[in-house]
């Protein structure tokens, strides 16, 4: 659409140099005499030169306010959008090394809502996963299933409430240390080009015993 908008104009602005070019023309006849040769050949020259200028300068025009949009939308988003928290954990902050040994999660009266006029997408939800269970939520779309994976990872701040992973509080620690201590498989899950162990370990961190072993005790190593 904007491509044939450019060449609409692009049309009109060459009929408006033809005209003008006329026009020069037709001064020129009349001032025979008067003008030197050279002058009336470089008044036609620039006169038609004036396509090509004022199909750059009004393509060039077009195409700063369109992406003047982008910039409004880079503004608006750096006065109105909360970012997020630290990256990295505060000094003074002591958080083990090895966090999170155990995996124990642990929601105190949690409560999420999005936007400040929106409804709680969590409400009260107070709830301990004790180190090695496995737990499965179940609920309609809209339920707040999502709401908890967004939360453990702080992808959005808490209205009220605490979360815990191994007596430690999330909130107090860094996004980067955070995010690095859990994986999240969502329910279409991106695969890079590669092998299997280059998606399993893209920063190969360790080693193909390890991968083998993690495989065999999720049962997906005969897979």
């Amino acid at each position: 659409m904007f491509q044939s908008a450019m060449r609409w104009l692009a049309v009109w602005l060459d009929l408006l140099v033809v005209m003008i070019t006329a026009i020069v023309a037709f001064f020129i006849v009349i001032l025979t005499g008067t003008l030197s040769p050279a002058d009336a050949g470089m008044a036609l020259a620039f006169a038609v030169q004036m396509s090509g200028i004022f199909q750059f300068a009004v393509r060039t025009q077009t195409e700063l306010e369109a992406k003047m949009t982008s910039v409004e939308r880079v503004v608006y988003y750096s006065e109105n959008v909360q970012s997020e928290g630290d990256w990295e954990t505060k000094k003074g902050i002591d958080v083990p090394k090895e966090w999170p040994q155990n995996g124990q999660i642990d929601f105190q009266s949690v409560k999420l809502r999005y936007r400040p006029k929106f409804p709680l997408a969590l409400n009260d939800v107070t709830f301990e996963i004790k180190p090695r269970e496995k737990i499965g939520v179940i609920g309609r779309t809209g339920s707040g299933k999502s709401s908890l994976a967004n939360v453990l990872y702080r992808l959005y701040p808490l209205t009220w409430g605490r979360i815990f992973i191994d007596g430690v509080d999330i909130a107090t620690i860094g996004l980067h240390r955070l995010r690095r201590a859990m994986s999240f498989i969502p329910q279409d899950p991106v695969l890079f080009a590669g092998t299997i162990r280059t998606n399993l370990d893209p920063n190969n961190f360790f080693t193909d015993s390890e991968l083998w072993s993690a495989l065999e005790k999720t049962y997906l190593k005969n897979l």
